[in-house]
Formats: C-alpha cells, structure tokens, sequence
C-alpha cells in the first residue's frame, strides 16, 4: 500500500477483519471491517474477542426466512452490548451475512436491505494526503489526468496554504476542493486557518478539532460560513444525535465500519435529514474491494450525499483481493453494482496470502 499521511497517522499498511459466512447450501458470504484505534479506539484483537464472546453466540441457531427477517436481526445486532466499541466487527459480520443472503435469495446487498438503488453511475472524490511538494505536485496532475470534479486535500501544518495554492494552480478553479485537518487545531485555530483558507474557494472543512471536542466543532460552525465536516467525532448513531442536537456541523461523514455498517449508517443519514445536515460517505484508508463494493452499494441508494470516497483498490493497494476492478474512472465516475449480494467475487487464493490469523466457527 503507497503511504498515507495525515495529522492523526502515517499508514504504510493496512489491517482488516474480513469475515466469511456460509450458508448450508454453500454460498459464501464476505464482509470486512477497518479497526482504526486513532478513530474508534478498537482494534483487531478486541474485535475478534467481541466476535467470539458476542456475536457468534447471538448469531446461534437463527434462520433467516425472508429479508425483514434479517434486518431485524442486524438492528439487534448493532445494538448488542460492545458493539458501539467494536463497529468494525459489527460491520464485517454484517456486510457477510447480507452478501450471503443476497446471492441466497438472488438480490443485491441494496435490495435485501429494503432500500431502492436510485443511481446509475457514482462520482467519486480523489484524496490526496500529506506529501512532500514535489510528490504533491505529481498527485496533482494525476488527479487532473483522471479530470476529477471533486478533491479532498490533507491539511493541518505549515504547508498548507502553498499547497492550496498549487492545487488551484495546477487543476483550476473548477474543481471542488475540500480539506480534512483530522483533529490538527483547536477551535481559534480552526477559525484562523480557514479564514486565511477561503481565498482558495474551499467547499467544506472536515473535522478540524479533537474527536471529543464537540463544542469545538460548534463553535467553529458558528464562526465561518464554510460547511463543517464532523468525521471522527462521527461514530455512532449516539454520536450523531449530539452533533445535530448541538447543531455542531453541517455535514456527517459516514463510514460503513466507522460506524457499524448498513443499519447503523441508514440511521444517521436520516438523523441529518431530520435536522438539515448533509451527509457524505466516506472511506477507509487501506481498506479492500470488499468494503469499497459495501460502500458503492449503500452510496448508489442515496441521492443526497455530497461527496463519496473509496474505491481506491489498486491505487493505494499492492493486491486486492476481489477479482473485479473497481477503481473509478475519468472524473471519478464508477459504474453501480447490481449484486447478487455485493456484486463482487473474492479471490480466496489472495486472502489466504495474506491472512494473518484464521479462525473458523463450525454450524450453529
């Protein structure tokens, strides 16, 4: 995987739980999660001990006759003691037990959780992190090779103005620019930095101070008429009910395994219907043609979001392991996914490769 850099982190690698159910007639099923500790404060070891202790023993002996029947389920699910402090398990389990459903029942992920797939084609942001200017500049003509509509630039050091003003320079004013601080400044930073940041046109600032700093993040939506994006203070449907109670940004940040899959995520995007923050689907970095298909597959049912990452696949990483290519394409627009399940097919051969640990839970 190229490295990743931010305020919060510099990934060279990646880590995920990849979760595989198969049913009795021998479909099987995948599901994935990106424990970031930095984020949600789990991590692989606790998600396979919640998995162990929680959540395969409510998985026991349930059948599912029909789709309600399963959805009903995956709200129990989320709701399961832990699951707020293991949302990656959550997810993974979730996401495998919809894709297995799916091709049982010859349905996409989409269909089988009950929401209509309104979209065609999707348009996907670029990212680019912190790199060195020279690098930064080579990201750049990339992202105008490809003629990308939408960019999400990493900020929160010294730098930051000189490479908004390459980024104009190089890609024009056309393109929409957002940055994404990851918890770089306080409050009266903040408020300093994007003020001297607006005369680049910036579309939106995505989470600017501390994960826990929710009067932070109001005060700075009060103070500037730029849309505050709250990401990692994002993480939960009870975390999503502050943030619109507090009236703390304008924009969620929606991430499948940040927050606990599907149900999870439904339920905070209609929280911000409910009281007019926008929302925007987001990615996770490292993470595998799997949860980019789950991502597609929730993106394609919404209208509304107004911006949408992943499907980074081979861009980020050194193999994936589904067989389809997934990466966008010219301006970031990505065909939808028609399923069955997710629509993928995983290369067991390459997951096998590289599995770290294996461990295998007989019928129930």
């Amino acid at each position: 995987m190229l490295p990743v850099k931010h305020s919060l982190a510099v990934r060279e690698r990646s880590e995920s739980l990849v979760v595989r159910v198969k049913t009795e007639s021998g479909l099987s099923g995948y599901g994935e999660g990106t424990p970031r500790g930095y984020v949600t404060g789990e991590s692989i070891s606790e998600n396979i001990t919640f998995f162990k202790k929680s959540l395969i023993p409510m998985l026991a002996g349930h059948i599912f006759p029909d789709p309600l029947s399963l959805r009903e389920f995956l709200d129990a699910l989320s709701a399961q003691g832990g699951a707020h402090k293991n949302p990656s398990a959550v997810c993974a389990l979730e996401t495998a037990l919809l894709d297995a459903a799916g091709k049982a029942w010859r349905q996409s992920v989409s269909e089988v959780l009950g929401f209509e797939c309104k979209k065609g084609n999707l348009t996907y942001s670029a990212v680019v992190s912190m790199l060195s200017l020279d690098t930064f500049q080579t990201y750049l003509h990339m992202v105008k090779q490809r003629e990308m509509k939408f960019l999400k630039l990493k900020v929160g050091n010294e730098s930051d103005l000189v490479r908004l003003e390459l980024a104009r320079d190089v890609l024009g004013n056309d393109i929409d620019i957002r940055v994404d601080a990851n918890c770089a400044w306080t409050a009266d930073e903040a408020i300093q930095k994007i003020e001297e940041m607006k005369r680049y046109g910036i579309s939106a600032v995505e989470q600017p101070v501390a994960k826990e700093d929710f009067k932070g993040l109001k005060k700075i939506s009060e103070s500037t008429d730029v849309p505050i994006i709250a990401d990692e203070s994002l993480c939960s449907v009870a975390d999503a009910r502050r943030l619109a109670e507090m009236k703390a940004c304008e924009i969620f940040d929606i991430r499948l395994s940040k927050c606990g899959g599907f149900r999870n995520a439904s339920k905070i995007l209609e929280i911000g219907r409910k009281t007019g923050i926008r929302a925007m689907l987001g990615s996770h970095v490292g993470e595998t043609g799997i949860l980019s298909a789950a991502g597609r597959h929730f993106a394609q049912c919404f209208d509304d979001l107004v911006y949408i990452e992943g499907s980074f696949s081979s861009l980020l990483l050194k193999e994936d392991v589904i067989q389809e290519n997934l990466v966008f394409g010219k301006g970031g627009i990505a065909p939808s996914l028609k399923g069955p399940g997710l629509g993928i097919t995983v290369r067991e051969d390459v997951l096998k490769l590289y599995a770290v640990q294996q461990i295998t839970f007989q019928k129930l």
